[in-house]
């Protein structure tokens, strides 16, 4: 049998309470987890290291998330669960349509966006392992 590999989350805030949080949470959880603080950290991140899932804050200092969810949805299949403040249903919707995995607004319990994150990856999971159907 294998060896459990922990998935690899990169999660991108640039409030240091919330990427503390959200690291050590996830960390206890047996995930291993990378933090940055912006879209040039993310870029960064996603092209230089393996990254699973991808915890994406909306609103960045200079930089809109829903800009950086798509550019990173245009390069990659890796999943994003949006984080942010922002709860508007118009929010939401567009961040969903960008190609958002999930969409979790702050405050935000860590238990849920943990059973988030772990969702979206069993998604992803069981659609790696599908067999491919011919059209």
């Amino acid at each position: 049998m294998a060896p459990h590999i922990a998935p690899h989350i990169l999660v991108i805030d640039d409030d240091p309470s919330i990427r503390d949080l959200v690291r050590e949470y996830l960390c206890d959880n047996d995930m291993r987890v990378s933090v940055g603080s912006s879209g040039s950290e993310l870029f960064a991140l996603i092209d230089r290291e393996a990254i699973d899932l991808v915890v994406l804050d909306l609103k960045l200092p200079g930089e809109d998330g829903m800009q950086l969810a798509r550019r990173l949805r245009e390069r990659a299949t890796v999943p994003i669960v949006l984080l942010t403040g922002r709860s508007e249903e118009a929010d939401r919707v567009m961040g969903l349509e960008l190609g958002a995995d999930d969409y979790v607004t702050k405050p935000f319990s860590p238990r849920e966006l943990l059973a988030r994150v772990r969702a979206v990856l069993r998604r992803y999971q069981v659609q790696a392992t599908l067999p491919e159907r011919d059209n």
